[in-house]
């Protein structure tokens, strides 16, 4: 098998928000080297890493992770300079890595780079961004273009009237997250739009809001494009803090791997719940 290439300058530029996953990386690696080369292939890239081509289909493809020293030698066989290189990794270990502790650590290390003004904290105006249901979707179904939407393709999109959706669209770049370009598309602002803090009453009726929705999709919308679990689970309440933190983790590890950014092609709800349905002295 061949020795992996050593020393190839990176077809393009250190972009951590671009590159949610390892394989992201991969993949643009191999997308610049076809558009240089139109005979360059997967078994030719599979060679140029120092791996064997189904090993290379099975990484591709989700089916099979890197171990920790792979992640680097392959990363090195990117061409990847240094910082580029400890990136790649660590997106590797928050998803590979032997212990939870080392995942977390790998997770932590990754916050470094998602904390630049692409990343906007939106508690400032969570009163008005959860006030209605569709607000934070109208935001990310503006990035799902870089030219950004028109409201008539978002009010069909969300099935709203077009005069509610034009008041929320002028109310979020009144806000200060959207833009309106020459064109007179509503552009995101901000890569993401996280909210850390939230008023209570505002989050409550959001979730509300989004429970609504949740069951007008059980009827309205192919349930092979939903996941739907409910668990009924007896636990210690004194265990309730770690229960909490598990999921919180668990949700940034489901983000880390799934978000697309502005490379998506469609808006979905995640969400869960844990609330308690009796206790022990009610018996």
């Amino acid at each position: 098998m061949a020795e992996p290439t050593k020393d190839i300058p990176p077809p393009f530029s250190f972009d951590p928000v671009k590159y949610r996953t390892y394989v992201d990386v991969m993949a643009e690696v191999f997308r610049q080297r076809c558009e240089s080369d139109a005979d360059y292939s997967l078994r030719k890239f599979s060679d140029d890493l120092g791996i064997s081509f189904p090993r290379l289909s099975q990484i591709m493809n989700g089916k099979s992770g890197l171990s920790v020293s792979s992640a680097r030698r392959i990363g090195q066989a990117l061409g990847l300079d240094s910082d580029f290189l400890e990136f790649f990794v660590d997106l590797v270990m928050a998803h590979h890595a032997r212990s939870e502790t080392e995942k977390r650590l790998a997770l932590v290390r990754l916050q470094k780079y998602f904390t630049t003004p692409q990343y906007q904290d939106i508690a400032p105006i969570a009163v008005d961004a959860l006030s209605k249901w569709y607000y934070i979707p109208l935001l990310e179904l503006t990035g799902l273009n870089p030219e950004g939407a028109a409201p008539e393709s978002l009010a069909l999109a969300l099935k709203l009237d077009l005069d509610v959706t034009i008041e929320a669209l002028d109310k979020l770049v009144t806000l200060g997250v959207l833009e309106v370009s020459k064109g007179g598309r509503y552009c995101k602002k901000f890569r993401k739009m996280v909210i850390e803090r939230a008023p209570l009453e505002s989050l409550k009726t959001y979730h509300r809001e989004i429970l609504r929705l949740a069951t007008e999709a059980l009827d309205s919308q192919p349930f092979s494009e939903q996941l739907r679990r409910v668990t009924t689970v007896p636990i210690q309440r004194g265990l309730l803090a770690e229960a909490r933190l598990f999921l919180l983790n668990m949700e940034k590890e489901f983000l880390a791997r799934f978000e697309a950014g502005d490379r998506a092609d469609a808006v979905y709800c995640f969400g869960f719940q844990l609330f308690k349905l009796a206790d022990k002295e009610s018996l």
